[in-house]
C-alpha cells in the first residue's frame, strides 16, 4: 500500500523557510495550508502560536490528536473551500501544497489567501518553477520567475529564493526540484 504524503513526512524536521518566517513575525494566529503530517503546525505551536491546519488528508486528524494541543484546529478540506476570513491570521504557511492545483484553481485562490493576512501578516509558500521534473504532469501549477514576482508584486518581499537542483521526492524517488521559495508581509 502506498503512503501519503502525510505518512512519509511524519518524522520530518519544519521547513527551514517556516523557521525563517517565524523570526518575522512571532507568535499570534497561524494557517498552514497542506498541513499534511503537522511536521510545521508543531513548530509553530512550540513557538507560541495558535494554528489551523488544513488539509484534504483525514491523516491530519490521527495526527492532530498525538500532537494533542487546545491551540491547534484541523479542518479536513480542500484549499477552495476552506473559509479564509479576512485580516485573520499573523502568519499563513503553505509548503510545496498550492502548486498541487489547477494553475487557474490557484491564481483565483492566491487574493483569498493574501486578503486572510493581518496588517502586519507574513506569507510563506513555495511555487513550483517551469523547469521542474513534474512540469509535465496536469492540475500542478508552474511558473516562471516573472510570474511569481509579479503574484506578489502588491507584497514587501522578504525573502525570494529561487533553486534548481536535483533530489529526491519523499519516496526516494529522484526528481530535478525548480522551486520558488518565498517570505513576504502585506504591504498596507
Amino acid at each position: 500500500m502506498t503512503q501519503t504524503y502525510a505518512e512519509l513526512s511524519k518524522n520530518m524536521k519544519p521547513a527551514s523557510l517556516v523557521i525563517r518566517a517565524v523570526k518575522i513575525t512571532g507568535p499570534g494566529l497561524a494557517l498552514d495550508l497542506g498541513a499534511g503530517s503537522l511536521r510545521n503546525v508543531k513548530f509553530l505551536l512550540e513557538q507560541g502560536f495558535e494554528v489551523t491546519a488544513v488539509d484534504k488528508d483525514p491523516v491530519i486528524s490521527e495526527c492532530a490528536a498525538e500532537v494533542n494541543n487546545d491551540k491547534l484546529h484541523t479542518e479536513v478540506t480542500n484549499f477552495e473551500d476552506f473559509d479564509y476570513g479576512e485580516r485573520k491570521y499573523d502568519l499563513i504557511v503553505s509548503i510545496n501544497s498550492l502548486p498541487f492545483l489547477p494553475k487557474d484553481a490557484l491564481l483565483r485562490l492566491l487574493p483569498k489567501i493574501k486578503n486572510a493576512l493581518t496588517d502586519e501578516g507574513v506569507l510563506c509558500i513555495t511555487l513550483f518553477g517551469e523547469r521542474d521534473g513534474w512540469s509535465n504532469k496536469k492540475d500542478v501549477s508552474f511558473f516562471s520567475r516573472s510570474e511569481v514576482e509579479g503574484l506578489f508584486s502588491d507584497m514587501h518581499t522578504i525573502m525570494f529564493v529561487e533553486e534548481d537542483l536535483e533530489g529526491d521526492t519523499i519516496q526516494g524517488d529522484p526528481k530535478y526540484w525548480h522551486v520558488f521559495k518565498l517570505i513576504a508581509k502585506r504591504a498596507e
